[in-house]
């Protein structure tokens, strides 16, 4: 079984919450657990602008404390989700949208099998 933190969120998202969800995940010493963001009860997503500044601060912890676990989004819009994983893959981060949490869930299950056995 993958290591796994879930996050839901309701209501508005905020740069600043997501910001504070990646430090403590990076303080705790969870950095390499996957994550699964479920957003489908989100009301207001993160400025597409801020996305960008995100993505390259988790580049940032991730030169302190290696590769981060993948990341798995569930969600009804795109906008700044999608932003996120263009920057995501440009920057060489494992993560996914998704439109359905069970499909999420194998996903990150996958990860975490390729991680445990690179070979298979």
């Amino acid at each position: 079984m993958t290591r796994r933190i879930t996050v839901v969120v309701t209501g508005p998202l905020f740069a600043t919450e997501i910001l504070s969800v990646v430090d403590r995940q990076a303080e705790e010493g969870l950095w390499d657990y996957a994550c699964l963001y479920d957003e489908r009860l989100m009301t207001l997503p993160p400025r597409v602008v801020d996305v960008s500044a995100i993505a390259h601060y988790v580049l940032e912890l991730t030169n302190v404390h290696g590769p981060r676990g993948p990341v798995a989004v569930v969600a009804r819009r795109a906008g700044s989700v999608d932003a996120y994983a263009r920057v995501s893959k440009r920057i060489g981060f494992a993560f996914q949208v998704f439109d359905d949490v069970s499909d999420a869930e194998r996903w990150l299950e996958q990860r975490g099998q390729a991680s445990a056995n690179p070979r298979g």
